[in-house]
């Protein structure tokens, strides 16, 4: 029974953490889109040159990259929690010595 709990939350923690990343994934899709347009037009309007960074494209991605790793972070503890937690009220039950 406990076996099947930790089993279940480990499920549920980690499903948790999968949908927020997908969730973030959903998020940055459109910011790929506009970068890569911004690329072509840039390399179109500009042949040969270095295309610039767009500084608050970088700041949007480090934000996204620095909750990756929060949730990373998060759904490791939870499931590390979750492995760990027992109860301290139930005794072992006594082993059972064979007879030769």
């Amino acid at each position: 029974m406990k076996v099947e709990n930790c089993q279940r939350d480990y499920v549920e923690s980690k499903s948790n953490g999968f949908e927020t990343l997908e969730e973030l994934h959903k998020d940055l899709e459109p910011w790929n889109e506009k970068e890569n347009k911004r690329i072509l037009i840039y390399k179109v309007m500009h042949p040969g040159s270095e295309i610039p960074p767009d500084k608050h494209m970088e700041e949007q991605k480090l934000a996204i990259k620095l909750r990756v790793g929060e949730v990373l972070e998060e759904t490791k503890s939870a499931t590390l929690i979750k492995h760990f937690k027992f109860d301290l009220n139930v005794s072992p039950e006594p082993q059972k010595e064979e007879s030769c």
